[in-house]
């Protein structure tokens, strides 16, 4: 009898399928990082951070909730994926974000889910 072999799913895998979910529920984000990148051209920036992009995204879209939180959340863990995608859709800006080598593509993906802020503790249960 033959045995198929299954295949696993990367770590990288996991987080750019999530980082496409997200962009696909949240478009507007695409359209800030292209508009926020492209600023940066006109501006003379020969490369920039994709977090520092993400970081405006936030604060130009940040509503607080009723008890003061944040409203939007983007996980860091994107940026990497919206930098590629940018200098993809731009090819004449390949470069405009310094990218890594991504290691986790030969890490074993994990069963856990991405973290909400449902997730974390707030202050007022430590005190």
């Amino acid at each position: 009898m033959m045995e198929m072999e299954m295949e696993v799913e990367s770590r990288k895998d996991q987080i750019e399928r999530a980082a496409e979910d997200f962009n696909r529920a949240h478009p507007k984000v695409w359209d800030l990082f292209v508009k926020f990148t492209r600023e940066l051209h006109t501006r003379g920036f020969r490369n920039y951070s994709a977090k520092g992009v993400f970081e405006r995204i936030r604060w130009e879209t940040d509503q607080a909730d009723m008890w003061g939180m944040s409203e939007f959340k983007i996980n860091n863990n994107y940026s990497a994926y919206y930098a590629r995608w940018y200098m993809s859709a731009f090819p004449d800006y390949k470069g405009f974000y310094r990218t890594r080598r991504r290691i986790s593509a030969s890490v074993r993906a994990v069963d856990a889910d991405v973290l909400t802020p449902e997730d974390f503790f707030d202050d007022a249960e430590w005190s």
